[in-house]
């Protein structure tokens, strides 16, 4: 069996994009991480937090009353290492106050590793905010959650991620295609059991509303400066969309 610290962050902790007024949303996401990788430190390696992943989330609304909303959810995870490991989950997702943004989530987690296959329930809360008006013209976005895992190798955690930028340009490719660009400065973070890590560092990041969806390529270097969690410092690349 592999060891907790080997195993990937229990989700990315990306902000999903606003939700359409139809019951159907998802989102998908590709994280590509510089940085090395493994340390040996007392004999054992280093905890992974944040390493390359793909994934997808699709949602089905059904229930909606003032701004409360109940709704199903199916997740698909890879780490994109070598044996990296796989994760589908199934669950039920409900924000119960409106005042509050603050989305509650329960589900079975199937995960998926050399030649092991083990269900996992979690439960967890998740917040996020985007374009939040900063001094100067600067928009800030965040997101964040924290939970429990249960399984072989439970373990609390929490994860998340703040962004403060400024628009320097925009652009129209096409009739149905506008874009902008945005330079700034963020911070990451994540812990589960064996494993933590804060990043701060530089992002610049091209968004581009194609029709109805909006797709986001954002570059940026993170130094970590908390916890020990591998990769080290490095460029990360996220290409994200949703409905």
């Amino acid at each position: 069996m592999a060891s907790p610290v080997e195993r990937p962050a229990p989700s990315l902790g990306l902000m999903p994009f606003a939700q359409t007024p139809g019951p159907w949303s998802g989102d998908t996401w590709l994280l590509l991480r510089g940085g090395q990788r493994t340390v040996q430190r007392a004999g054992a390696p280093a905890g992974v937090l944040g390493e390359d992943q793909i994934g997808a989330v699709l949602r089905y609304r059904i229930a909606q009353a003032g701004g409360r909303n109940i709704a199903l959810h199916a997740r698909a995870s890879k780490a994109l290492s070598e044996n990296g490991e796989a994760e589908l989950a199934i669950g039920l997702q409900a924000r119960l106050l409106a005042s509050i943004p603050v989305v509650a989530h329960v589900e079975g987690r199937l995960a998926l590793r050399d030649d092991e296959t083990e269900l996992r329930p979690a439960a967890f809360v998740t917040t996020g905010f985007d374009d939040v008006a900063l001094p100067l013209g600067a928009k800030a976005r965040g997101y964040g959650q924290a939970g429990y895992v249960g399984g072989a190798f439970a373990t609390p955690f929490a994860d998340g991620h703040i962004v403060a930028s400024r628009e320097v340009a925009s652009f129209d490719l096409a009739p149905s295609v506008a874009g902008k660009v945005e330079v700034g400065a963020g911070a990451w973070g994540g812990a589960q059991e064996g494993a933590a890590r804060i990043d701060v560092g530089p992002e610049a990041s091209v968004t581009l509303q194609i029709a109805d969806v909006p797709l986001r390529i954002a570059a940026s270097y993170r130094v970590r400066v908390g916890g020990d969690a591998m990769p080290a410092d490095g460029a990360a690349i996220t290409i994200s969309t949703g409905f």
